[in-house]
């Protein structure tokens, strides 16, 4: 249920992370962009005061490939990464799935595992296997790649604590 931030006061309900304006771009190229440097540079501003990542992990390879090596450019080892649709795979609202993963993670300080995913990640990435992490982060980024080359990052940032 969205409602207006004061509300949860009245209801006595803890509020889920706000999404902040919207910080989303689609790369100059038509299909899967195949630079990762140019959304690396793009993504970069945004990654940098992350402390989660949920990715988009298509289980496309040469989109997965892209999104891995674009995340070792800009948070290699120091954020953890997280990805829903390694349970459900790739499909219509698999996007706003990762942003209420994001959100629940940022509002009960876990993050949920990656089904599906084994260990050595592909670039030696810090992806959240097995079972939830305990993670106290203030923001997290959905990073938003999707089919045809559109990438609409969306950055949630958990309210401090009143």
């Amino acid at each position: 249920m969205l409602s207006a931030s004061g509300s949860c006061c009245a209801t006595r309900s803890r509020p889920i992370p706000p999404i902040p304006g919207s910080t989303g771009f689609s790369p100059p190229l038509h299909g899967y962009p195949q630079n990762a440097d140019v959304l690396a540079r793009r993504l970069a501003p945004l990654l940098a005061e992350s402390e989660l990542v949920v990715a988009c992990a298509s289980g496309l390879p040469a989109l997965d490939a892209l999104e891995a090596s674009l995340l070792a450019r800009t948070v290699g080892r120091r954020v953890p990464i997280t990805a829903p649709r390694g349970a459900l795979g790739h499909f219509g609202g698999a996007g706003a799935l990762a942003v209420a993963v994001a959100a629940l993670a940022l509002h009960h300080a876990r993050v949920p595992p990656t089904a599906g995913c084994r260990l050595p990640a592909r670039e030696d990435l810090d992806v959240v296997v097995d079972q939830p992490r305990a993670l106290d982060a203030k923001a997290a980024l959905v990073t938003g790649l999707g089919r045809g080359g559109i990438c609409r990052p969306l950055r949630l940032v958990r309210e401090a604590a009143a």
